[in-house]
């Protein structure tokens, strides 16, 4: 008896420490740097690619053919699982990986018919953007034909088998793209379908974990030669890059130097050799009640496979060119619904215009708005499309954003370029975390405590963190965090907010959760701990029973990591709260370059080392990693790309 529970022991131990060794191997002892050469058919001429560690890479080419070539390359190289889960969601068929609780992801994906207008706009590109396409693509499809991407662990432990990557395909991402950049979750709730229509579009963000595109903003400040371009980029909640930062070179002259979306040619900020630019990712959507008639309506059909490749059926309803939401046939007392209206319904394609910038020419956007900043060489701005807020201050400052927050955001702005105490640079302008916005709110909640004749410990203690608070949401604030837990409660609350007692009840029931859940000690109550900032691996989602095996193992591996917190919607520096986001934005990219060829171009975005050994552990607690202009210019590794062997 004692032999076989030895034996069994044994086996159990032996068993465990085999799949560690698996998992390790997958995970460290596969060689992640990238190739020194590789070969691609498509190429002109030989090219070379210099990878930096931090992320940007630069690609000496000599002719936009080959850059596209090269950039294919990179970004299958570096991004590999994030295109592929890119492109697998474009083209609804998310269920063929994670089964089929993603069909009614994969069913809006359908209806919106993301894939097969991009298939079809694609054939009505012109013959030298199919080439530029067909160049990109070629690159991708090399990369992903890898051994070092083929063994990159989430592929392996998701048993994927990446197929090559088709011209068209990055016309679908971006069609994604646009459709995530679309503020569809703050679409009016005018019936219950259109809410039961955001519940399913929230599927689509939480699993690429993409999501408050509408929070970004541009900011041009300075003059002449001092001008510098900033943004930021609100990328939801992923702990992977989503931009790769790519500098082009030609002769060894800076032609380009931009961040690109991974798997498409969209370039949202960046200079050419005519201007320098930001834009924001913004797509336009709306919702409206309207009549029509059965004549009106058009029907078409696609289908969804899960991973067992049983099939469903899918119905795709138009009216003109618009889409109903939770509408059945109508007949004779039915001709009413909710008509969604999205400008990809619309429009082709953005592509030739992505193309028309790497070249210098001014973009015109159609899936995409045009809203942004343009900086000439000779220092001269222009501020492009119709931004929700645009506003020009003294001292060469300007701000554009389609934000809630941005009268709020520009408010702040205004004082500090009134002032001169502080400086002007984009890089300091989006650290600050001053928030105006809070100052009547925090303003109310001392005349409500002060109003009380008797305070308990927590209100007294809370009235002298809220008296002394000077409306930053830094790291270390303790009032930031009493703040935000009170409008948390107000926002659950159906009562009118601006009563003093229904102040003082939130107030109350604010401290309360933060005692319960951190504690009564309140310096333990800082804003980078109870801020609850948190990234996730693209793709992940907590298991749900009936899971398939591949699906539980990706899910255990790729956890979540809390980042620290600071910032907050109402300031320059991004920061998510719990009081009003329906997810929680933790991922921001913040940053500034100069107008002017081989100057900075810096930027601060989160980034956990799911590849590296314990990196996302150690990952932890870390503040967003810091990317300087060294990093365009200091490369670790080469790659030199032949047209053929």
């Amino acid at each position: 008896m004692l032999q076989k529970l030895i034996i069994g022991v044994g086996a159990v131990t032996s068993g465990t420490l085999l799949i560690a060794g698996v998992l390790w191997y997958l995970a460290y002892g596969v060689d992640t740097s990238p190739p020194s050469e590789s070969y691609i058919p498509e190429l002109s001429h030989t090219t070379t690619i210099f990878w930096s560690d931090e992320g940007p890479v630069q690609i000496h080419a000599d002719s936009q053919g080959d850059f596209l070539t090269a950039l294919g390359f990179v970004h299958g190289t570096n991004h590999s699982w994030t295109i592929l889960l890119l492109r697998q969601t474009a083209l609804g068929r998310l269920s063929e990986w994670f089964g089929r609780k993603s069909f009614d992801t994969d069913r809006l994906v359908k209806e919106l018919r993301i894939a097969a207008d991009a298939e079809a706009a694609y054939q009505d590109l012109k013959d030298l953007e199919k080439q530029h396409l067909g160049s990109f693509a070629a690159g991708i499809s090399t990369a992903l034909a890898s051994r070092r991407v083929r063994m990159i662990p989430p592929i392996v432990l998701m048993e994927i088998e990446p197929e090559p990557w088709e011209p068209w395909h990055s016309l679908a991402v971006e069609r994604l793209f646009a459709w995530i950049a679309a503020p569809v979750q703050s679409l009016e709730s005018i019936s219950a379908s259109v809410e039961a229509f955001q519940r399913i579009d929230q599927s689509i963000r939480r699993r690429l974990h993409l999501f408050g595109f509408e929070n970004d903003i541009g900011i041009f400040s300075g003059s002449g030669n001092q001008s510098g371009l900033g943004f930021r980029y609100v990328t939801g909640d992923t702990g992977v890059p989503i931009f790769q930062p790519v500098e082009f070179r030609t002769a060894n002259v800076e032609k380009m130097r931009a961040l690109s979306v991974p798997g498409t040619l969209i370039l949202p900020a960046g200079r050419n050799p005519n201007f320098s630019w930001v834009l924001l990712m913004n797509s336009d959507v709306s919702i409206s009640f309207e009549n029509f008639s059965a004549s009106e309506l058009s029907l078409a059909f696609d289908r969804m496979t899960d991973e067992a490749g049983a099939e469903e059926l899918v119905e795709i309803v138009r009216v003109d060119e618009k889409m109903p939401i939770g509408f059945e046939a109508p007949d004779a007392h039915r001709e009413r619904a909710v008509l969604l209206d999205w400008a990809g319904f619309h429009v082709a394609s953005d592509t030739g215009e992505w193309i028309r910038l790497i070249d210098g020419a001014v973009p015109s956007l159609s899936l995409f708005r045009n809203d942004g900043i343009r900086v000439d060489n000779g220092g001269e701005m222009l501020i492009t499309g119709f931004p929700s807020t645009s506003r020009m201050f003294g001292r060469g400052t300007v701000l554009v954003t389609n934000s809630d927050g941005g009268g709020a955001i520009a408010e702040r702005l205004n004082d500090l370029v009134s002032g001169e105490e502080h400086s002007l640079d984009p890089s300091s302008l989006l650290r600050d975390t001053y928030s105006s916005a809070m100052h009547p709110f925090s303003d109310a909640l001392v005349s409500v405590l002060e109003a009380e004749f008797s305070l308990n410990g927590p209100e007294s203690d809370a009235l002298s963190y809220l008296r002394n608070w000077d409306l930053k949401f830094n790291p270390e604030s303790i009032a930031a965090s009493i703040v935000d837990a009170t409008q948390l409660r107000l926002s659950e609350s159906a009562r009118d907010g601006a009563a003093p007692g229904v102040l003082l009840d939130a107030l109350r029931s604010g401290i309360a959760d933060l005692s319960m859940r951190y504690g009564s000690d309140m310096s333990r109550w800082r804003w980078e701990t109870v801020q609850g900032r948190s990234v996730y691996f693209p793709g992940w989602v907590s298991v749900q029973p009936g899971d398939r095996r591949t699906v539980q193992q990706f899910a255990r591996e790729y956890q979540p990591v809390p980042i620290p917190g600071r910032g907050h919607p109402t300031t320059l520096a991004w920061g998510p709260t719990r009081a009003f986001a329906w997810r929680m934005a933790s991922s921001a990219w913040e940053g500034y370059f100069s107008s002017y060829p081989d100057e900075n171009f810096e930027f601060e975005r989160p980034n956990v080392l799911y590849g590296k050994f314990l990196g996302r552990f150690l990952s932890e607690n870390r503040q967003t990693e810091s990317i300087r202009s060294s990093a365009w210019n200091e490369f670790d590794e080469r790659t030199i790309l032949h047209p053929e062997k």
